[in-house]
């Protein structure tokens, strides 16, 4: 359970300091930006459709595997809300992406 809180505050850190984002947490963001739904919702699909995947090919899986699939939404939610409360969160004057290879 403590790896499940611990989760999504250093979610929230790396993808907040723009260290760039994993497959999953790419998902949530660009699912959430997308469908207008809240992260924590999206990210919580997300994570049910792996354990779906997961378990229709045959997969293991126990109590922990699932209350992550179930909690870690809710968690990097609020931890991204806590982020932007926090005195780390120091606005930014301009942010523009860096397209290389163009």
């Amino acid at each position: 359970m403590l790896g499940i809180v611990l989760i999504g505050p250093g979610s929230a850190l790396y993808i907040g300091a723009d260290f760039g984002a994993g497959p999953r947490d790419t998902l949530m963001l660009v699912g959430a930006q997308r469908t207008g739904r809240r992260v924590g919702l999206v990210r919580g699909v997300l994570e049910i459709c792996a354990l779906a995947i997961g378990i229709v090919l045959g997969g293991t899986f126990g109590a922990g595997t699932v209350l992550f699939a179930l909690g870690v939404g809710p968690i990097v939610e609020a931890s991204f809300a806590l982020l932007q409360r926090s005195p780390l969160a120091a606005p930014v004057a301009s942010h523009t992406p860096v397209v290389i290879g163009e």
